[in-house]
């Protein structure tokens, strides 16, 4: 069953967007982060633009605040009456207090657990604030270090939360790029679209991209060559998780050449994950074979069966079953692909290969234990 969308009302909502980009030097490890105040600036585009839900003069922005009272008394939106949608961003870095709490690091903030607290915002005091905000859904989206921590929080109330990362992680970014890590990631699912995804960008469906996206994405640094983006974490209330942020760019455009090629290339993803060591998983690499099979499926709707781009999902398809632990599955997949082959006399090598593969590794049914 598909639960109905939800849309907010772009006359009656709020965001406010922090980045805090500039940092005073009070720790090595609050170094300037230029790419907060681009997100701002970007997401607020993307939010108030052409696929964007919200009213432009209903997203606010706040770059380098000097204080905790100026954000938070702009999130408080007094007068406004109830809200369809407040929604609270932070790109920036993320310290911890004494208890090991979540504070979100201001220009001036100290990185000193006695200090975090009274020079940054404590994110329990923003959801302090979303308490007494009139809103139908509250929305907490953080990008920073320990954003997952957010997630425990005594005081999170009814508010949804998206996170960069764990408890215990730091939000990655690479100098070069223009955007955070998971920012930027995000930017591009709004931008782009999802060729299979639905008329609206709802948060359920963002989280599952993000989901595979992020920790497939390479960052390296000068210590580790093949450090990935850590996997984002997110917290659903009620029906939230339906609520959308803006419009799907590429709806219905699935079954067009690049639609198909977009979908492979994030069941690439999938599989990738899987292959990926620690959180590498079977069901990782059986649902990518899923996506190969409706891409394939799909694909032979609207190309010949031989097309080379029809061909590469259908192989995909099979190696994938195959590797999932379904290799009689994966022959009769292969089986099917040479049959089209030779009906046009084309060569079928590959796949007579393949077949040798995968049939020495269907088990034996009068092997004992079968």
């Amino acid at each position: 069953m598909h639960w109905p969308t939800r849309i907010p009302d772009r006359s009656q909502s709020l965001a406010v967007l922090v980045g805090a980009a500039r940092y005073n030097g009070s720790s090595d490890d609050l170094t300037p982060l230029p790419q907060a105040a681009a997100n701002v600036a970007d997401l607020k585009r993307v939010l108030s633009g052409p696929t964007g839900l919200l009213e432009g003069s209903s997203v606010h922005t706040i770059v380098d605040p000097d204080d905790a009272v100026s954000v938070l008394t702009t999130l408080s939106a007094p007068g406004r009456g109830k809200l369809s949608l407040a929604l609270f961003y932070f790109a920036g870095h993320g310290i911890l207090d004494g208890e090991k709490q979540l504070c979100l690091a201001l220009p001036n903030s100290i990185q000193d657990p006695k200090e975090a607290a009274r020079t940054g915002i404590p994110v329990s005091a923003v959801f302090q604030t979303l308490k007494h905000v009139p809103a139908q859904h509250k929305l907490v989206i953080l990008d920073c270090c320990y954003s997952g921590r957010a997630l425990y929080d005594m005081s999170i109330g009814d508010a949804h939360v998206l996170a960069a990362t764990g408890r215990t992680h730091k939000a990655l970014t690479s100098g070069s790029e223009r955007n955070t890590g998971f920012t930027g990631e995000l930017l591009r699912i709004l931008t782009e679209g999802l060729p299979d995804g639905p008329e609206f960008l709802d948060l359920h469906t963002l989280f599952r991209y993000l989901s595979v996206l992020l920790p497939t994405t390479s960052c390296p640094s000068d210590a580790n060559a093949d450090r990935r983006l850590p996997a984002p974490r997110h917290r659903m209330t009620d029906t939230t998780e339906g609520l959308a942020l803006a419009r799907n760019p590429a709806f219905g455009t699935g079954h067009s050449r690049s639609g198909l090629e977009s979908r492979a290339v994030f069941a690439h993803r999938v599989a990738e994950l899987g292959r990926t060591p620690p959180a590498g998983r079977l069901e990782h690499l059986a649902h990518a074979a899923a996506l190969f099979g409706e891409i394939a499926a799909d694909a032979l709707t609207v190309l010949p069966a031989t097309d080379d781009q029809a061909l590469r999902y259908r192989r995909a398809h099979a190696a994938l079953t195959g590797e999932s632990g379904y290799a009689a599955r994966a022959v009769a997949i292969l089986d099917e692909i040479t049959a089209d082959l030779l009906a046009v006399s084309a060569d079928c090598k590959a796949e007579r290969l393949s077949i040798e593969h995968w049939s020495r590794r269907v088990p034996d049914p009068n092997t004992p234990g079968f």
